[in-house]
């Protein structure tokens, strides 16, 4: 497995990870009705931002820790970028962008259909995780099947 292989991996598992702790944690509030009332969504936003804060920092602990474990294995640690990679990352990002899409346009209609802001905030933040998901994914097949201009 390539270096950019294995970061896009390490990627994906932390942001399934982090994820599924943030949900059961956000969902236990919710049920709660901690997001409910005058400050529920202040209370959404600051569990929000202590997800994003969660996710970048998990982030970099899991790079840092597979650069490491990578050189220590003799394994080649590439920092530099080529044509390859940046279409490889484009065409990632064109899929993250097109879920993030769906997403918005879902919560737009849910709020047209009556749900609440917290539904169209979660609804949302889904997209954003969905879409990081897809293109970690896709980076990951693209550079283990070759990429193909």
């Amino acid at each position: 497995m390539s270096f950019q292989e294995g970061k896009y991996l390490t990627s994906f598992v932390t942001i399934l990870v982090v994820t599924i702790a943030y949900a059961r944690r956000a969902l236990a509030r919710w049920e709660a009705g901690d997001f409910d009332g005058d400050h529920g969504l202040a209370a959404l936003g600051a569990s929000v931002l202590w997800f994003i804060g969660a996710l970048i920092l998990a982030g970099i602990a899991t790079q840092i820790v597979l650069s490491i474990l990578s050189g220590i294995a003799g394994g080649d640690v590439e920092y530099g970028e080529d044509e390859r990679d940046r279409l490889i990352e484009q065409r990632a990002m064109n899929a993250a962008f097109i879920v993030l899409s769906v997403a918005f346009v879902g919560a737009m209609i849910g709020l047209v259909l009556g749900q609440g802001a917290v539904h169209a905030v979660f609804t949302i933040l889904s997209g954003f995780i969905l879409g990081g998901l897809v293109a970690d994914v896709w980076r990951f097949v693209l550079y283990r099947r070759g990429f193909r201009i």
